[in-house]
């Protein structure tokens, strides 16, 4: 599993982490070519204070890449924001921007972006300073 913090935190002993997971209990169907490593197919979120773990899966054609947290501001505390992604849809050959609610992905994107190429696979967000 991949994870992300994000900067206001860095360094800092922090409640929540964010990262990708391959799900072996849910089907995986490669279609449309390689899946550029391991099939990423859930989103992760683990409360390291209460042990909590919630999931949101991608579904049996896609695959997930690196996460981003945004903070809903400056001082926002630790978890308020979003989540940032981009979603490889195989079957169609394109990808798709998603954004979640940071602390309640199982409810799946609030916002989606279709991209009508499929986004070359490696890197990760990067915010400039």
């Amino acid at each position: 599993m991949e994870t992300v913090g994000y900067e206001n935190f860095g360094g800092r002993r922090n409640r929540y982490t964010w990262g990708l997971e391959v799900d072996f209990r849910r089907p995986v169907e490669e279609v449309g070519g390689s899946v550029g490593g391991a099939p990423m197919n859930c989103l992760f979120l683990k409360d390291l204070e209460t042990g909590a773990e919630h999931r949101w899966w991608v579904g049996p054609t896609s695959t997930l890449r690196e996460p981003c947290f945004i903070p809903r501001g400056r001082d926002a505390p630790e978890g308020d924001g979003w989540i940032v992604q981009v979603c490889n849809r195989l079957a169609e050959h394109r990808s798709d921007l998603l954004l979640f609610d940071a602390l309640e992905i199982e409810k799946g994107p609030i916002a989606t972006v279709q991209v009508p190429i499929r986004l070359r696979f490696g890197g990760a967000w990067r915010r400039d300073r």
